[in-house]
């Protein structure tokens, strides 16, 4: 009954009542009513509840089958049907046992793993997979059912993870193959950082040679000195190659040393003094608080930092215009400003300028677009950070800042290092050097013959190294990697097995400049390792540490 938007549901019941004696008497209906409307509001209720949780069971991704302790269906969904293809409808499943469902399409049915049986005996909850006939890969989840602690019945679902086992299987054999690339391209930089090294050694080391000769003229010290900035630029370059690989493998290390930040500024202006000329750009230098005594930093990486950042401001700079480098300290930390008046930076573009191989649009300047990269991870890996102004057509302003170590020990002058290495010993000290290079074994030969108390004895091949090595006398050996007859590791071996020469410091020296390399020679047993090309004065220095 409908009266005013509301429903009533009501029960009607009516029974004839015939007469009991006279068939001429009307008969009469027995009429009764009841009120059903909240019963009958509760089953509407419990009907939608039913079709909803049907709905969302079956809407699942997963299949779902439930059995009591016989083994016969309670219930499952249409996934769990689609997936043991079974055409039945539901309904009509319910009852049934399982069990034929289940053997129609499992590749290891009936084993001790993949049977019911085995999954019900102890009655724990737990997943499996298993493969079917049809080559796919099903992952399977059990639940026990209690109820007032009792067992009543088991539930199961499945999950098709055939794909996805695909593609885990992809995703490592991309693995795979990306640590094979990787492991090649470690071996290609070592490979080719060794073979630009061996003839940089000679460069650089004979060019020390003769700035430490003071016999020269102005001119031939001018020379010597722009073969120097040269070398030492083109090693930059090796090593900032090597240094991607590092910084992509976590192994890039930071070592700090005394070092004056004004005379590296200097330094890295000098070396793109030349490249701006050729633009008629103008780099102007100004120290406000930059620290005048020596700070403890990466010389190395600092001088990255600024040669790069130096370059890039000559590079997209406009002719005839101007490069301003500052320097100053502020609240314990050395801040440095690169700021040119050159074609800018859209700020579309500001976000990305700094990722690996990324180079500004539509302009035609040479690069690989690893400057900037490595400039930021250097700079995060020696506990800064750096952050950049740009307008287009106005030029960029990139500005770090590092943290600075104060230290009350100052480094030695020149000339002071000089007298160092002009030191008079009294003692004569025999350094045998294991090279095939004659190049390495002439600069060697010229370093240790310009001081006083050395007397170098060389060898060419590992089993010459081992013979002289017996020699008495011998205080220290130089020993490289690459032998002809055999390698740098194995010699170090049969050195330290003979009673004769396991007392001898044995230093490496070598091309080698992945850190891989350094730390696999420290760990056989090697005191140092010397990478060419050689510094003289630390080389020295390393040298009378173990005499």
């Amino acid at each position: 009954m409908k009266k005013e938007g509301q429903t009533t549901w009501l029960s009607v019941n009516s029974k004839l009542i015939r007469p009991l004696h006279n068939e001429s008497d009307v008969p009469s209906v027995l009429l009764t009513m009841a009120d059903i409307t909240l019963q009958k509001e509760q089953q509407i209720k419990l009907r939608e509840s039913n079709a909803l949780r049907r709905t969302l069971i079956d809407s699942l991704p997963i299949g779902i089958l439930v059995v009591d302790n016989d083994m016969n269906i309670v219930a499952l969904n249409r996934p769990f049907c689609k997936m043991f293809k079974i055409d039945e409808p539901l309904k009509n499943l319910i009852g049934k046992s399982c069990l034929p469902y289940r053997k129609a399409i499992l590749r290891n049915w009936g084993t001790s793993t993949f049977s019911e049986e085995s999954i019900l005996s102890d009655g724990k909850a737990g997943t499996k997979e298993f493969e079917t006939l049809d080559d796919r890969t099903l992952k399977q989840g059990y639940f026990p059912f209690y109820h007032d602690n009792e067992l009543k019945g088991h539930l199961w679902t499945f999950e098709d993870v055939t794909e996805q086992k695909m593609m885990d299987r992809e995703i490592l054999f991309a693995k795979e193959e990306a640590i094979k690339a990787n492991l090649a391209k470690s071996e290609f930089l070592s490979n080719m950082s060794h073979e630009l090294r061996t003839p940089l050694n000679g460069i650089l080391g004979f060019s020390q040679l003769l700035e430490l000769d003071g016999a020269l003229t102005e001119q031939q010290r001018k020379f010597v000195l722009e073969i120097l900035k040269g070398g030492r630029h083109l090693l930059d370059l090796i090593n900032e190659i090597l240094d991607l690989s590092r910084i992509e493998t976590g192994k890039l290390k930071i070592n700090k040393e005394r070092v004056r930040v004004k005379d590296v500024i200097n330094e890295c202006i000098n070396l793109v003094t030349p490249s701006s000329r050729e633009k008629s750009i103008v780099i102007q230098s100004t120290f406000l608080d930059c620290p005048k005594n020596e700070i403890l930093v990466d010389v190395i990486r600092l001088r990255q930092i600024i040669l790069n950042l130096l370059d890039n401001a000559i590079k997209y700079n406009r002719e005839g215009g101007k490069v301003t480098l500052t320097c100053g300290m502020k609240e314990g930390r050395l801040i440095i400003h690169v700021i040119d008046d050159g074609i800018g930076i859209p700020i579309s573009e500001q976000e990305r300028i700094f990722d690996p191989f990324y180079r500004l649009e539509n302009h035609q300047v040479e690069g690989a677009g690893i400057g900037l990269s490595l400039v930021k991870q250097l700079i995060l890996l020696m506990g800064g950070d750096i952050s950049l102004k740009s307008t287009v057509g106005s030029g960029s302003d990139f500005s770090f800042w590092l943290p600075v170590h104060q230290t009350e020990n100052q480094v030695l002058k020149d000339h002071e290092s000089h007298e160092i290495l002009q030191k008079a010993r009294r003692d004569i000290h025999k350094i045998l050097y294991v090279e095939d290079n004659p190049s390495n074994l002439a600069l060697v030969k010229e370093i240790l013959g310009a001081q006083r108390g050395y007397e170098l004895r060389s060898a060419t091949t590992g089993q010459e190294g081992l013979e002289k090595a017996k020699e008495s006398g011998i205080s220290l050996i130089l020993l490289d990697i690459h032998l002809p007859d055999m390698t740098g590791f194995e010699v170090l071996d049969k050195l330290k097995q003979n009673d004769l020469t396991n007392h001898i410091p044995v230093i490496a020296l070598s091309a080698n400049a992945m850190q891989a390399d350094i730390d696999k020679a420290l760990a056989r047993g090697f005191k140092e390792y010397i990478t060419k090309p050689i510094h003289i004065r630390s080389f020295l220095r390393l040298v009378d540490k173990y005499l």
